[in-house]
């Protein structure tokens, strides 16, 4: 699945869900938490008997509500402070887990089901029980709740865990060792969440040469050249985040621009030899189309000609052929290096796009498959090799930019924006 995370997916999503609880891997700045509130706006319209939670665990402090009270109180007082239940004598003496399936249960007028969302689950697992004991008793006991919460049956209950760490899986299933410790200090002494019940689902960027979902993302008026939001996709790839940094008065220069390689992702050293081939790759069969955008000689007026989203067939930028990866890893084995999955390329490939270093085209047939940077950027920048290049191009992207602005598009796309089909442009100067 490569979207960006349209509302619409997420209610299908929850349509067929109703067996299980599932925990999404979502790459980081591809719009899922603009998307998740979204669906909390508007979950009660689609499903008028559902009550929709949204909790995230980004910014832990000692007034978030889950290191005070833990996920069932906090549930609670939230359905309190909505209007939806209200406490009386009968409640004293009940534990929290009790009380709260009996207000689900004996809610007048039918039984009310809820939908928890929270979100960057993996940030709780990041505080350290030894600076924080009290907060982090807290959080273990809200991950015993989110345990108990996928094993129940009442049907009253659906819990989504979300994050964007490649160990996700990790540590809802408590895979424990030293490295991941450093990272994860909660998960020490974590439970399993139950991976049959929390089964994963990965859900990752767009292609990077994916023009309608940028010009979706950033609201593309009647008229704008279409040359200028090529060049936005190739800069900052076909994710919300990327293209709104664009967006901003301070661009700065490229390859500082975004980060490739996630903190909060560990791969063998084998694996990034192979991202570091795959890229030399897609620099060598692509040189023509990197000449064009990133040679001092090339010109801001003439950014329009270069169509390099088509298909590599028309003439657009060439993706690595699955086959070729294939032969790349096995080099790499027959000269010593060790990789996790050492039978299995497409795993490993899985792996790389987790660390956000690549984006896959996935096809049933694997001479079908092909691999991309995440941003076409990754691979202008290996082409970069004087300082020269570099400044001019850092210079030509100012000057797109400085022409962007002048058209004044509208304010980025959000999830609110989608679901009423409503999106505001704010044109200026007769556009």
């Amino acid at each position: 699945m490569r979207l960006p995370v349209p509302w619409v997916s997420f209610v299908v999503l929850f349509s067929s869900l109703v067996l299980y609880s599932p925990s999404l891997f979502l790459l980081s700045g591809i719009g899922k938490t603009t998307t998740f509130q979204a669906f909390t706006d508007v979950c009660s319209v689609v499903f008028p008997s559902v009550v929709p939670i949204y909790i995230t665990c980004l910014n832990l402090n000692a007034e978030h509500p889950l290191a005070t009270h833990a996920l069932y109180r906090t549930i609670l007082n939230n359905l309190q402070s909505r209007g939806y239940i209200q406490f009386d004598e009968a409640d004293e003496g009940k534990t929290t887990q009790e009380l709260l399936f009996a207000k689900l249960e004996h809610y007048p007028g039918g039984h009310l089901r809820i939908v928890i969302i929270i979100d960057e689950l993996d940030q709780l697992y990041m505080r350290n029980p030894r600076d924080e004991p009290d907060m982090c008793r807290q959080l273990l006991r809200t991950l015993s709740e989110i345990g108990y919460l996928g094993e129940q049956k009442s049907g009253f209950i659906l819990t989504f865990l979300c994050g964007s760490s490649t160990r996700l899986y990790q540590l809802v299933t408590a895979v424990k060792d030293d490295e991941s410790i450093k990272i994860f200090p909660v998960l020490a002494s974590a439970p399993n969440l139950n991976p049959t019940k929390f089964r994963l689902l990965r859900i990752y960027s767009s292609l990077p040469t994916d023009l309608d979902t940028a010009c979706r993302i950033l609201v593309k008026p009647e008229g704008v050249d279409m040359g200028i939001y090529r060049f936005f996709l190739l800069y900052g790839g076909a994710t919300a985040r990327a293209l709104g940094c664009l967006r901003t008065d301070d661009f700065k220069e490229p390859d500082a621009m975004f980060p490739s390689l996630s903190t909060k992702s560990v791969l063998y050293p084998a694996e990034l030899l192979l991202r570091d081939q795959i890229y030399d790759w897609m620099k060598k069969n692509n040189e023509s189309l990197l000449w064009q955008y990133f040679s001092p000689e090339y010109k801001p007026d003439e950014l329009s000609r270069v169509e390099w989203n088509k298909s590599a067939e028309e003439g657009g930028f060439k993706p690595c052929p699955y086959p070729e990866v294939q032969k790349m890893m096995g080099s790499l084995q027959r000269a010593g290096e060790v990789f996790p999955f050492k039978d299995d390329a497409l795993e490993t490939l899985r792996r790389l796009v987790d660390a956000s270093l690549v984006v896959l085209d996935l096809a049933d047939e694997p001479a079908l498959i092909f691999v991309y940077p995440r941003r076409v950027l990754e691979i202008g920048l290996l082409y970069l090799d004087d300082d020269r290049a570099r400044v001019a191009a850092t210079t030509l992207s100012q000057k797109v930019l400085k022409k962007f602005w002048e058209v004044k598009p509208g304010s980025i796309a959000s999830g609110v924006s989608a679901v009423a089909h409503v999106i505001e442009l704010l044109p200026e100067n007769g556009i």
